[in-house]
């Protein structure tokens, strides 16, 4: 028979062991980095994770049911009776998840469509590189530029900081100035008298642009193709050979300095040069939050509306909620873009419920759907 803690236990699947040592700081950086990789890897893993943390003495609690457990199954020889013990263990197991994370909607989970497979893939795929050379940018002033989404955003912090410290009181007010001199570049005037936005994702930011701050990525790994003469003798210039070899390298280049340079494609307006590179390291890493949200406004530039939104989509239902509000408003502005008012309308108004940083923006946008509906 199976034991209790076997639960835990599958291939796909953090052990028990795995959530005590990561919650409580006891592995190496190495081991840090193997525990992060299938969180990252598995949204429902995340999700999980982030409700052990969330409970005080969860797992301890756990524990001491399986004890209990363990120790009535081993009174009974295997039979029957053992069998039918068995299913009762995993009610009692179902019953405690319950009790430990009341919070947690089951039938939302059943009913709602995951945003990665099993293997983490997004249902999304990407346009060549060959197509997005040809997509056509939008007009100057319709952009959405790099600019503009740092005066107009939210201030972030971590929902696990104390937001009345020395050290967040001055990393916000850095934030602020940051901002401020945004918004003289490109003359808007901003006081940022906002509410900070609560997230559960660690942060910086790059060249002013928010990130979610991966700690241990490995290397992204880029095909370069050179071509080199090949040197042929006259004698075969009539041959079917292309004196012309092409040469595939693959650099490897670490993950913030290979995001930073897109990112500053993106500041430079350089829209498929970046979205190429938010390409590479979502195919190295299918669910990177960064370059699904940078991505996705790459393919708003683009007038790739509807790449666009599924990007925005696995942002809202990422297990980061880093770019939660951001990716919310974005999709807002490509549904309205596209012509699809009555789907902007429902996450216009899911934004203006919410009552967050950007409900003043979607009220007004909403009016200019209403008064295009109306004319």
């Amino acid at each position: 028979m199976k034991k209790m803690e076997d639960i835990f236990n599958t291939n796909d699947s953090l052990s028990k062991e795995d959530i005590k040592n990561y919650l409580s700081g006891k592995l190496s950086e190495n081991e840090n980095r193997a525990i992060e990789g299938k969180l990252e890897s598995d949204a429902f893993q995340a999700e999980a994770m982030e409700g052990f943390k969330s409970v005080p003495n969860s797992v301890n609690e756990f524990e001491k049911l399986e004890d209990k457990i363990n120790s009535r199954i081993n009174k009974f020889k295997f039979n029957f009776n053992a069998i039918l013990l068995t299913l009762s263990s995993v009610f009692i197991i179902g019953i405690s998840i319950l009790i430990l994370f009341p919070e947690k909607d089951i039938s939302q989970k059943v009913n709602t469509t995951p945003n990665f497979t099993k293997e983490t893939k997004p249902t999304i795929d990407e346009l060549s590189d060959s197509a997005i050379d040809l997509a056509k940018i939008l007009p100057t002033n319709e952009i959405i530029t790099s600019s503009e989404i740092i005066v107009n955003s939210p201030i972030k912090a971590e929902q696990t900081e104390r937001l009345n410290t020395t050290i967040n009181k001055k990393r916000t007010l850095d934030v602020i100035k940051m901002k401020m001199r945004e918004a003289v570049k490109i003359e808007v005037e901003n006081n940022y008298n906002t509410p900070i936005s609560i997230i559960n994702s660690p942060h910086i930011y790059l060249h002013e642009l928010l990130i979610f701050n991966y700690k241990n990525r490995n290397n992204i790994k880029k095909k370069e193709v050179k071509a080199e003469l090949s040197g042929l003798p006259a004698a075969y210039e009539n041959t079917k050979n292309d004196p012309m070899d092409l040469q595939i390298n693959i650099k490897e280049i670490p993950y913030n300095d290979f995001l930073k340079d897109a990112l500053l494609d993106f500041r430079e307006n350089n829209f498929k040069t970046a979205l190429k590179n938010f390409k590479v390291i979502l195919n190295q890493y299918p669910n990177d939050i960064n370059a699904l949200f940078y991505g996705g406004l790459c393919y708003y530039n683009i007038k790739q509306k509807d790449k666009a939104i599924e990007h925005f989509e696995a942002c809202i239902t990422h297990s980061y909620s880093i770019f939660e509000e951001e990716a919310n408003w974005y999709k807002a502005k490509s549904l309205f873009k596209k012509g699809d008012y009555s789907e902007s309308k429902n996450t216009l108004n899911s934004i203006i419920e919410g009552n967050g940083f950007y409900s003043k923006s979607a009220v007004n946008l909403l009016s200019k759907i209403e008064t295009k509906i109306n004319n």
